[in-house]
């Protein structure tokens, strides 16, 4: 069987760390690398795992490429602290692994929302590449977003990896401001513009794609809230590019 290492890449993530890594202890090493958090995500994963290291934060996308660099073991599963491995998940992983047919697996996500499981709106169809050779794999380089390219080829995995992103709305609105300006970064560095057009159409265009497209609407209030607010979040992420780009150019005069 080939020997596993799992990688978690945290920032502030004492509410959900704990459980994360106690879903992970069966794999042969268990490594978290920390964007120099400032509550008590380094004291309780320093308990939990094998190894504990601290960088500071530049993407994510460079973060996890230091941890594929750590890892000791050539196959790597990463997990964010927001989720968690199942016992048959776990089965399945060292089933796969013992003799490897693929390069990487797709892995599903079931998605909760202010506790609950999503169906619609996107969220039920989710599925991430995060179980791979970490000889065949790394992440290029963006701010967010960020996706393993595979050189070669990739199965699927039947069990889901449980995901709890947002537990209230407080949390939903402190990662919110984050990923909109990394967003609107990302879309600078693309040579994108902010324009009144994409202020007006983009909002309403996420909406109407996840309420009634992806059927948002059969999770009741839930998938209207989720829809209602990355609707906001594009607003948000098209307002804070028009920033950077009418920043640019009040400069350049």
């Amino acid at each position: 069987m080939e020997k596993l290492t799992a990688l978690v890449p945290t920032l502030n993530e004492a509410a959900h760390i704990e459980e994360c890594l106690k879903s992970l202890r069966w794999a042969d090493e268990l490594i978290v690398v920390d964007s120099h958090s400032e509550d008590d995500t380094v004291k309780i994963a320093g308990a939990l795992a094998d190894r504990v290291e601290l960088h500071p934060f530049e993407s994510f996308a460079k973060q996890k490429n230091l941890c594929l660099r750590m890892a000791s073991h050539r196959w790597v599963l990463f997990v964010d602290a927001d989720e968690r491995v199942t016992p048959a998940l776990r089965d399945e992983i060292r089933e796969v692994l013992s003799a490897p047919d693929r390069d990487g697996y797709w892995i599903r996500r079931k998605n909760h929302f202010l506790g609950k499981h999503m169906r619609g709106a996107g969220w039920g169809g989710d599925k991430v590449l995060r179980l791979f050779d970490g000889e065949k794999g790394d992440y290029p380089d963006r701010l967010v977003h960020e996706e393993v390219c595979l050189r070669g080829s990739a199965g699927a995995l039947r069990e889901p990896l449980l995901h709890y992103p947002y537990g209230d709305l407080e949390e939903y609105w402190e990662k919110f401001h984050r990923y909109a300006w990394l967003s609107a970064m990302e879309l600078k560095n693309q040579g994108r513009r902010g324009s009144v057009s994409s202020l007006l159409l983009r909002p309403p265009a996420r909406f109407l794609r996840m309420y009634f497209m992806q059927m948002g609407f059969l999770d009741g209030v839930h998938g209207l809230l989720l829809s209602g607010l990355a609707a906001f979040q594009v607003y948000t992420k098209y307002a804070r590019l028009w920033e950077l780009t009418h920043s640019n150019e009040s400069g350049a005069r």
